[in-house]
């Protein structure tokens, strides 16, 4: 896990829903025309990397499918929410945060 770990070339910001490269120069560059901002070089450079491609490419597992997903990379905390959306676990778990608090 270290090892893959210190191989990462990008890490996902789930909270705002951006990547960022993880050789960031965090600095960004803004064009007095169009007022667009873009990202640093490194970031931008992504675009070209071919695992990054690959990983955008990847179609999203079918639902039933996400019940096999290893334990270790199960979403926590925020994530959680997304994750039972997308397995169609929400109303069950909802359901079942309604009925524990009836019994409190």
């Amino acid at each position: 896990m270290d090892a893959q770990m210190h191989e990462h070339k990008w890490r996902n910001d789930h909270q705002n829903g951006r990547v960022f490269s993880h050789d960031c120069l965090k600095q960004v560059t803004e064009h007095d025309n169009d007022k667009h901002i873009f990202p640093c070089s490194s970031c931008a450079n992504l675009l070209h990397h071919h695992n990054f491609k690959q990983a955008l490419r990847k179609p999203r597992p079918k639902d039933e499918h996400f019940a096999y997903i290893n334990k270790r990379w199960r979403p926590s905390g925020k994530l959680i929410e997304l994750f039972s959306r997308v397995t169609g676990l929400r109303e069950i778990i909802e359901e079942s945060v309604c009925c524990y608090l009836l019994f409190l």
